[in-house]
């Protein structure tokens, strides 16, 4: 284990929400990454490391990290695992293959789409696409009924930054008309999201941020194929009229295929 990952190690969850531990792990599979991250971070004698093992571009990679740490201006400083997967993500020297793998990242918002409607099948409810809320979308609804109960589940898939700009939004339509809301993104999303907002260091402040929504925030790791949640809130008032109208319109529908 190189100086990098041990130094992650137990570290808990950092900037996209995951554990700082395994994305130490995935980075360091990669020279061209950790290279690249040394250049970014302002590593003066990067060409001079190329032809060493990994071990020793971890702790370069660490060092220059802890020194970005000690010069950052506010009190509250940015992990140094944190500083890597930043610099990761914005040195703009790897293939975007490569950093959706480190990130489980996906090329498109709709690659989340099938794995989604999955995980609301396991959980016994049936999926409709694109079911219109008020004045938004739902890009999925997992809705069921056990006995008495009724279950409704709005899904707003995110891949990209921009893309979260009308979440406040969507979220208030859909907590109108369902029991609860789930967002759904990439930790590449979040990450990116997180560093688009200035939240380095901070980088639960987003998944914060969508709880507050009323949403709970959930990341599929295209890497690994796991779901994590993130982040929950507590179940919100749901208007009377508009959860029957929505239910109504559910039972009527295909199930997603």
């Amino acid at each position: 284990m190189g100086e990098l990952t041990e130094f992650a190690s137990g570290e808990g969850r950092g900037l996209g929400g995951l554990s700082r531990r395994q994305f130490a792990e995935r980075t360091v599979k990669s020279k061209e990454v950790l290279l690249a991250v040394m250049g970014y971070l302002g590593h003066q004698h990067v060409n001079d490391y190329v032809r060493e093992p990994i071990a020793v571009l971890e702790e370069q990679v660490l060092l220059v990290a802890r020194c970005f740490v000690a010069t950052w201006p506010t009190k509250v400083k940015p992990h140094p695992v944190d500083v890597v997967a930043m610099a990761v993500l914005r040195c703009g020297q790897l293939e975007a293959s490569l950093v959706r793998r480190i990130f489980g990242g996906f090329s498109l918002e709709s690659d989340l789409t099938a794995p989604t409607e999955a995980q609301l099948q396991k959980e016994g409810l049936r999926v409709a696409r694109e079911v219109v809320v008020r004045d938004s979308r739902a890009d999925l609804v997992g809705y069921g009924k056990a006995f008495f109960e009724r279950n409704v589940i709005a899904v707003e898939l995110k891949n990209a930054p921009e893309a979260c700009e009308r979440l406040a939004d969507q979220v208030a339509d859909y907590r109108r008309a369902a029991d609860s809301v789930r967002v759904v993104m990439s930790p590449e999303c979040l990450a990116r999201t997180s560093l688009a907002r200035g939240e380095l260091a901070e980088p639960s402040a987003y998944a914060q941020c969508i709880s507050k929504m009323g949403a709970e925030l959930w990341t599929l790791d295209s890497t690994t194929g796991e779901f994590q949640r993130i982040k929950g809130a507590s179940a919100g008032a749901y208007v009377p009229a508009e959860y029957k109208s929505l239910w109504t319109r559910l039972s009527g529908v295909a199930v997603a295929a």
